[in-house]
């Protein structure tokens, strides 16, 4: 029998983030529950090349230009959609985000992108702590 080999590779990545913690209690029970986002990375970052182009890093830029914005121009709001995510209030972090013009349309009518963002500043983390 012949002994193949394959280069070693990732079929179907995701970028997976994760809150972890979230205490409930109902009756006298004590529930933990964490909440996941799965986002499959685009063909561009697990082709070949693995290069992205100058047009998808100007994306990425107007998204971290958006996000900047947002939370200079409207601290207090932007700190009420964090703290309403994060106690799982979905639909008040929906509205939030809709007022502030945080959604993935107003994104992309400006030249962005927010899942390219979001993948960006998952890679870039992961340098960081990393390094």
């Amino acid at each position: 029998m012949e002994n193949q080999t394959t280069e070693p590779g990732i079929q179907n990545p995701h970028v997976v983030i994760g809150l972890a913690g979230f205490v409930q209690t109902v009756s006298d029970f004590a529930i933990s529950t964490n909440r996941v986002l799965r986002i499959q990375l685009p063909q561009f970052f697990t082709s070949v090349e693995g290069l992205l182009t100058s047009g998808e890093i100007m994306r990425i830029q107007r998204d971290f230009e958006l996000l900047a914005r947002v939370s200079r121009q409207n601290p207090q709001r932007f700190a009420e959609l964090l703290d309403a995510s994060i106690q799982n209030r979905v639909d008040e972090a929906k509205g939030i985000a809709r007022e502030l013009g945080l959604t993935e349309e107003e994104s992309q009518a400006h030249g962005g992108g927010i899942l390219l963002g979001v993948v960006a500043i998952v890679v870039t983390a992961d340098v960081f702590v990393g390094a």
